[in-house]
């Protein structure tokens, strides 16, 4: 009982009341009264506590309700059509519909990728967002810092005064009015640390280059490690 109230209330502190649900079984087919059910129990410094509430409890199925949000149906399998234009969509669960509209599929701007992810403080950094849509018409940056900006091509230049960790907000709109947003975490560390992590990722990347060298057979693995000589 212990467990159970406290997974279902947090604590053990039942002055609002607590619930303990207790079903009984039998493994006969027979009919049985139970009267004047009470429950003795003891906690820290009291002992041969009495209770006598017992109520009949009928079990039904929990209802969620919450205010107008955003559902992301990505990781469900679900998939749009090809081609755009308007469609009817209904969304069933257990035979009820939960969903049914007539929607019009439009194309965005979709927003993949930005660098850098680490720059260094005090030092004017250009960020790239790469979009699918050829027809962005205007960026709008939102770099987390209370700083922001609006360029028209895909590009961005921004100083962070401080070393830390922000949240880069890119807004993209298209010639049709079509906008997009996506936000991006920015490491931001000192121009020390940028260039001992640069080091590290270079020299990863060499004994990558490496390692894939020595998977090539015999001639093209001599071509490559002479053109890796130094020319004097």
């Amino acid at each position: 009982m212990n467990n159970y109230i406290l997974d279902t209330y947090g604590s053990l502190d039942c002055s609002g009341d607590c619930i303990v649900p207790i079903r009984i079984f039998s493994n006969q087919e027979q009919e049985a009264t139970i009267k004047n059910l009470k429950a003795i129990y003891s906690r820290t410094g009291l002992t041969g506590i009495v209770e006598d509430k017992f109520y009949d409890l009928d079990e039904a199925p929990s209802l969620l309700s919450s205010d107008f949000q955003k559902l992301y149906f990505e990781d469900f399998g679900f998939s749009l059509p090809d081609e755009y234009g308007t469609y009817d969509f209904t969304l069933r669960f257990n035979e009820d519909d939960l969903f049914d509209e007539s929607l019009l599929i439009e194309t965005v701007p979709i927003i993949g990728s930005i660098t850098p992810l680490t720059t260094a403080s005090a030092y004017p950094t250009e960020f790239t967002v790469s979009v699918s849509n050829n027809n962005s018409a205007s960026f709008k940056w939102d770099f987390g810092d209370g700083a922001s900006d609006m360029t028209s091509v895909n590009q961005a230049v921004h100083t962070y005064s401080s070393s830390g960790n922000y949240v880069l907000g890119v807004t993209v709109t298209d010639s049709f009015q079509k906008s997009s947003y996506k936000e991006f975490n920015i490491n931001v560390v000192s121009p020390k640390d940028l260039i001992n992590i640069t080091l590290i990722k270079k020299l990863k990347d060499i004994e990558n280059v490496k390692s894939q060298i020595e998977g090539f057979d015999s001639f093209y693995k001599k071509e490559a490690q002479r053109r890796q000589q130094p020319h004097l």
